[in-house]
């Protein structure tokens, strides 16, 4: 039996033409791809920092809410010194496998409009969800409706809010508090 033997080609690349970083860390990361390898933790850091660093001539000040009990706060932009009780903005930080979809934002939404309604806050001037996947398609076109994004909350709020508010309590959607939500200007998303 006889077994053919090929040569194998000489690499076009060699250690001596890699620059010496990538031996030792390897190859550059873009950007984008770097922060799909951040935790939520990382994700809510870098975001804070963002914010603070870059969007500091819109703010007062800056805060990170941490945690269980963040009253669906991740990151607040300041624009008064009032701060929860005057002109403030709201980063709400998820790193996920995959775009955000209504099912993600409904309890978010729903910890806004519950913590704003109980006084623990004024409700924000803006809302922004900041994730490094997005949000998917029908998440995005509610978000771009405020009418149809505060009715898809409604019909959603038993199955996805009710339980998700606090561990303290089922947040009910009925009397004043319905009114509430039916009153509040869902376009906060879109200023």
């Amino acid at each position: 039996m006889t077994i053919a033997l090929k040569d194998i080609p000489v690499p076009t690349s060699t250690a001596s033409t890699m620059p010496a970083d990538h031996a030792t860390v390897g190859p550059p990361i873009p950007a984008q791809q770097r922060i799909m390898l951040y935790s939520p933790t990382e994700w809510e850091s870098f975001v804070h920092e963002w914010v603070h660093f870059c969007l500091k001539q819109q703010y007062k000040d800056v805060q990170r809410f941490t945690g269980a009990g963040d009253l669906g706060i991740d990151i607040a932009g300041f624009a008064d010194d009032q701060k929860l009780q005057g002109v403030w903005d709201n980063y709400q930080c998820k790193h996920y496998g995959a775009a955000l979809t209504p099912a993600d934002a409904w309890p978010e939404i729903g910890k806004i409009l519950w913590y704003s309604f109980k006084g623990e806050y004024k409700a924000p001037r803006r809302y922004f969800f900041i994730a490094p996947r997005g949000a998917g398609t029908k998440l995005t076109r509610l978000l771009a409706d405020a009418s149809k994004l505060k009715d898809g909350l409604i019909e959603n709020w038993d199955k996805h809010c009710m339980k998700s508010i606090t561990t303290s309590q089922d947040i009910a959607l009925e009397g004043k508090f319905h009114a509430y939500v039916k009153s509040f200007d869902f376009s906060i998303r879109n200023k």
